[in-house]
């Protein structure tokens, strides 16, 4: 089958999606092993798990990457000798899944295009009177004044001066008076181990840093393995480059024919998911005007006797938003 490639970040290491997401097994509770996961992306097809930019997690570097040109340069590279050490893999099709050869599609999940998207469903979702997150609601309206008049920027260094202005007053501030963290990936519940907020991250990178592993990565007995840098994030933050639209190269891999998957939890604060759907239907590209008049009907998952609803979604012509 084809192999897809996952990567996360700035800074936060694909070994939690390959432990938690989509994987083949998943870390048991205190790092004591794992458990065998029936459904899994591994049974369909061969997948890469690529930590990237260098320096996170096991991708251990002298230097920091602060941008995504330099990011790009390694990604490619890395590819390539891939490619070499595993000749039999070449000329297959390539599917990149993450956040940002011969691609044939790509997966952005809850993928982070530009400030003035997510702050444009920042509204949505933290203003809605229709939406009952219980303890979460002191969260929600602490925060819905602060957003509703800070809109999009355009100019690098007020994109910059907007991004600082979300951390300060949005993205670090989820408490409520009694202390309490919420998870801003999921605003209904809490957030027990920040910044990734499931406990899942802590149980994998001591599974990783452990003994077991070490000898069967040959990783030396020093190496400590970490699932978030802080000072990767830090210096695309500081660099400008998280500010940065990159719905034009949505566009380009569009009108190169590249099957395009988004999808956006709709209780997820980080990426609301309302600014994409948005962002989307007012995106400009040669199947647009097709593409917006396509209507959102029901997703829907599980055994013909026992389906659950999934979510919705719209697609065709190349571009596929759920």
């Amino acid at each position: 089958m084809t192999p897809p490639t996952i990567q996360c970040g700035p800074g936060a290491s694909s070994m939690f999606s390959l432990f938690q997401a989509l994987e083949p097994c998943r870390i048991l509770p205190d790092s004591v092993g794992t458990r065998y996961l029936e459904y899994s992306w591994t049974r369909n097809a061969s997948m890469i798990f690529l930590d990237q930019p260098t320096d996170v997690g096991f991708a251990e570097s002298d230097r920091v990457i602060g941008t995504l040109a330099e990011g790009a340069e390694d990604f490619e590279g890395l590819l390539e000798i891939f490619l070499d050490a595993f000749p039999a893999l070449k000329g297959r099709e390539l599917h990149i899944a993450g956040e940002s050869v011969n691609v044939t599609s790509v997966i952005l999940g809850n993928a982070f295009t530009d400030y003035a998207s997510a702050v444009d469903g920042y509204e949505d979702i933290l203003c809605s009177d229709d939406l009952d997150l219980g303890a979460g609601n002191e969260y929600r309206n602490k925060l819905c004044s602060k957003i509703k008049n800070r809109k999009s920027a355009k100019a690098k260094e007020l994109c910059k001066a907007a991004e600082k202005f979300c951390i300060i007053n949005i993205t670090l501030p989820n408490t409520t008076s009694s202390g309490e963290l919420f998870n801003l990936f999921d605003i209904r519940k809490s957030c027990p181990s920040p910044p990734i907020c499931y406990p899942d991250a802590s149980w994998i990178q001591t599974y990783l840093n452990s003994d077991l592993i070490k000898k069967a990565l040959a990783t030396p007995s020093s190496f400590n393995y970490a699932i978030y840098d802080p000072a990767i994030d830090s210096a695309f933050t500081e660099n400008g480059d998280t500010a940065l639209s990159t719905w034009p190269d949505i566009v380009t891999l569009l009108e190169r024919g590249v099957s395009t998957l988004i999808y956006s939890g709709n209780l997820d604060s980080a990426v609301p998911s309302a600014g994409m759907r948005r962002a989307l239907e007012r995106l400009e590209w040669s199947g647009g005007n097709k593409w917006r008049k396509r209507a959102m009907r029901d997703w829907w998952y599980g055994e013909q006797t026992e389906k659950q609803k999934g979510g919705s979604v719209k697609g065709g012509d190349g571009l596929w938003w759920v």
